[in-house]
């Protein structure tokens, strides 16, 4: 049987995936899911809560995915190709050709801002735990317990914004991974 929850956010998808994140109003919502008002403000105060639950709910739905899956992807291009696709290609398959895709592809940050973060990193997460392994001589961010993991523009993996001294920059504003790839020589010097 379907949970309350689970009725709202199918719901929801489908409402938005047709008429976009703009136009679908609460009431919407709850009339598709045939729930009353007061039901549904009691499970989510907003849209834009209701929006962070799809966001959340897809990134719980990818990670047992990809945790099921990944195990019979032997070599690395394989791994990544499965990554790639659950996270990425199947869901922009799965808007791109509604009316509202492209609003929602284009503007699902602005409508969810924390819950877009933090799916973003989660993908990251994924990333690096096939990428590091195959990059000998690679500093891991996880091998200390109270090294924060960093992503790209100081943003922690966790989703939180790094401090502006936790990344290293040169007097040109060159991040970490520039500077690092620069003093291994695979990077020339540039900006003197």
């Amino acid at each position: 049987m379907e949970s309350k929850t689970d009725k709202i956010l199918a719901a929801a998808f489908r409402l938005i995936h047709q008429h976009g994140f703009k136009k679908v109003t609460m009431s919407d919502i709850a009339e598709a899911a045939e729930l009353s008002r007061p039901t549904l403000y009691a499970e989510f105060a907003n849209k834009e809560a209701v929006i962070s639950a799809i966001c959340a709910q897809h990134v719980a739905r990818a990670d047992a995915e990809v945790a099921a899956r990944l195990p019979r992807a032997k070599s690395l291009k394989a791994q990544l190709a499965l990554v790639f696709d659950i996270w990425i290609i199947v869901p922009f398959a799965s808007v791109a050709d509604s009316p509202s895709g492209l609003d929602l592809l284009g503007n699902i940050a602005s409508y969810a801002p924390a819950a877009t973060t933090a799916l973003y990193a989660q993908f990251e997460r994924h990333l690096t735990a096939l990428l590091e392994p195959a990059m000998p001589g690679k500093r891991r961010h996880s091998s200390h317990p109270h090294a924060r993991d960093q992503g790209p523009q100081g943003v922690d993996l966790d989703g939180r914004r790094a401090a502006p001294d936790d990344r290293r920059t040169d007097r040109h504003g060159r991040g970490d991974g520039e500077l690092r790839l620069r003093d291994a020589g695979r990077l020339p010097a540039r900006g003197r």
